[in-house]
């Protein structure tokens, strides 16, 4: 009888050791909240994530991937959408809302997309995309619109890339210009036109080698000439250079695009011309490669002539705005006792992406400091919660962040 109750306390004993394991994040004081099961150090089970006490996103882990119905809101009651995750992959069709207004609708077949349909506030048909073909090319045909119904964008699709003649229309129904794409990139200029149908300069770039030209947006009715927006420098087919000026026609910055560098130089001269100094700086340039591809083929759908500068495009917003931003930084950053120690300073400059679903990814250093505080500096990104994703025409899109944060006497941030 001793060695029954023995061995069945032996067993009491080990099963906790197995057994799904509840775990509690907290950060910001308490600001940040996430639970979530874990069972032999793997994600099993529920998690739930909160901010300010209001629950923004919940799901299940099975064998840490992502399963079942997965939803996502935002705190202040905003932005809300829901779909299914399929070992990881999402599947079936998600519906983003903004409040009780459909925003998008994207079907998936276990994380490749069939179709998206994007809608204005009015409830008119703002983008749609369908790939046909075998899956291997993954040949599709997007299209944008204007709140008239007009068409304003098309773009030819293989190997999820934008591969073909890219057409861009004025609200009017006059075609504003064509552009050859290769696998994702700008070939060559193949005209541009106002919107009376004018021709208007549009660059010299041809198999990859020379510049573009972009235009401001004219107004509704406004038939006077385009002014210069941006001008785009390629060669052997890869961006080397931009130029982008104001609606006065003032240049408001040149640069020199390496690798994933986005660089700036200001230069001043003595009165007799002769050079003083040199002041260069240098911003993170996001390329497709830094990231790799969307999951869905859905990093390509934007890459047009038109729609980066579209009036019906948002950006990620953090939770509550920049109340919630203001409040997350200011009770989560902290200065490291050990780099306060040894006099350790400067500034960090930490680069991430913000996916489909407001979630942050990526997270890398762009400019560090100390490896004491290049560490606080991301484990800062780290523990935001997750944002209200970036949309254009109404469907999700990721977008890139560069966060600054000054270590010195006093920490400091921007964003």
């Amino acid at each position: 009888m001793k060695h029954t109750l023995f061995i069945l306390l032996c067993l009491y004993c080990l099963v906790p050791c197995h057994a799904q394991r509840k775990q509690v994040e907290k950060h910001a004081q308490g600001l940040v909240k996430r639970e979530y099961f874990v069972k032999k150090g793997v994600w099993q089970g529920a998690y739930t994530e909160y901010f300010d006490r209001v629950k923004i996103m919940e799901g299940q882990y099975a064998d840490g991937l992502r399963v079942g119905l997965w939803n996502f809101r935002d705190c202040d009651g905003g932005v809300s959408f829901s779909g299914k995750y399929t070992a990881d992959e999402p599947d079936s069709v998600w519906v983003y809302r903004d409040k009780e207004h459909v925003l998008s609708e994207i079907y998936y077949d276990w994380g490749e997309v069939d179709s998206v349909k994007g809608y204005y506030e009015n409830g008119t048909l703002a983008y749609e995309l369908r790939y046909e073909g075998n899956a291997v090319e993954n040949i599709g045909l997007a299209k944008a619109y204007w709140p008239n119904g007009q068409i304003k964008e098309v773009f030819p699709i293989r190997n999820s890339k934008l591969d073909g003649v890219y057409e861009a229309y004025f609200e009017n129904g006059q075609l504003h210009r064509q552009t050859e794409y290769k696998e994702g990139l700008r070939y060559s200029v193949l005209g541009a036109y106002a919107p009376d149908g004018t021709p208007c300069e549009d660059g010299t770039l041809q198999r990859g080698e020379g510049f573009c030209l972009m235009y401001y947006l004219p107004e509704v009715g406004d038939t006077s000439s385009l002014k210069p927006r941006a001008m785009y420098n390629y060669k052997e087919g890869v961006l080397v250079g931009e130029k982008l000026f104001e609606l006065d026609g003032k240049t408001k910055g040149m640069f020199a695009i390496r690798g994933n560098k986005r660089i700036s130089q200001v230069k001043a001269t003595l009165s007799s011309g002769d050079p003083l100094l040199t002041i260069t700086s240098e911003q993170y340039h996001y390329t497709e490669g830094d990231w790799g591809e969307e999951k869905g083929r859905m990093a390509l759908m934007f890459e047009g002539d038109l729609s980066r500068d579209s009036t019906f495009s948002r950006m990620p917003a953090f939770q509550q705005g920049n109340k919630g931003l203001v409040a997350y930084f200011t009770k989560e950053i902290k200065y490291p006792k050990t780099a306060v120690a040894v006099g350790a300073g400067g500034k960090v400059e930490v680069v991430f992406r913000v996916s489909s679903t407001g979630e942050i990814e990526g997270i890398k250093i762009f400019k560090g400091s100390h490896m004491l505080l290049n560490k606080s500096a991301v484990e800062v990104v780290r523990n935001a919660p997750r944002f209200t994703p970036s949309f254009t025409y109404g469907v999700p899109v990721w977008v890139t962040f560069t966060l600054p944060v000054n270590f010195q006497n006093k920490v400091h941030w921007q964003m």
